[in-house]
């Protein structure tokens, strides 16, 4: 529970109000994708957290391509059209690309 907590209290600092914030584990696990949509929702106020997950069920990946965030709960893993905004050592934050 500490590692996500840490995470996205760093995070809502960089992250404006206002964006759309998606918030997963990796590797991806969608029971702890579901938990950490929850998380973000209460601890990003005035962002819209799109889910992972939802009650251990992977939302289709057409459904997370408009967020403008990526929280990463885990190891660091890079992808193409995103740029590293932190690191911490219990994850990281991603701005996406357009």
């Amino acid at each position: 529970m500490v590692p996500p907590w840490v995470l996205l209290q760093r995070a809502n600092a960089l992250v404006p109000r206002g964006a759309t914030v998606v918030v997963r584990a990796e590797p991806p696990n969608p029971t702890t994708d579901s938990y950490l949509h929850r998380i973000g929702v209460a601890l990003l106020p005035g962002r819209r957290i799109v889910p992972a997950a939802l009650w251990g069920v992977s939302s289709p990946p057409d459904q997370l391509v408009d967020a403008d965030y990526e929280i990463v709960v885990g190891p660091v893993a890079s992808s193409p059209g995103r740029r590293l905004v932190l690191s911490t050592p219990e994850g990281s934050l991603w701005r996406r690309g357009r």
